[in-house]
């Protein structure tokens, strides 16, 4: 039985274990941010949206939700206040998928009036 021939792998920058314990520290964080990014990415594609307190709901349920929440200012403040983001220069940033489906609702409301 012979052996099979070591064949030679050409290695890339990011397989190569730097020296220094600090860019050691540096690549491991980057190499576990990477693989974070990636799991998320394929659990995000696999549960996919979850509108209303992780829970899927359909479309008929949550135009009903947002249609009570439309009457009550106190609760749609509530909605705005939880899914924004407060930047330091005192910009507010609401997700778009938020406000597009806030007026896709809003559309079949006003044209089932």
């Amino acid at each position: 039985m012979g052996s099979h021939p070591l064949v030679k792998e050409q290695i890339k920058p990011d397989d190569v274990i730097p020296q220094d314990t600090a860019d050691k520290w540096e690549r491991m964080t980057q190499i576990a941010s990477e693989r974070l990014f990636e799991k998320r990415k394929r659990i995000m594609a696999a549960v996919g949206t979850r509108p209303y307190q992780g829970l899927p709901v359909s479309e008929a349920e949550l135009l009903s939700r947002y249609s009570q929440v439309r009457k009550d200012p106190q609760a749609l403040l509530q909605i705005l206040q939880e899914n924004a983001k407060f930047k330091p220069d005192g910009r507010v940033l609401v997700p778009k998928a938020l406000i597009e489906s806030m007026k896709k609702m809003e559309k079949q409301i006003r044209e089932g009036e």
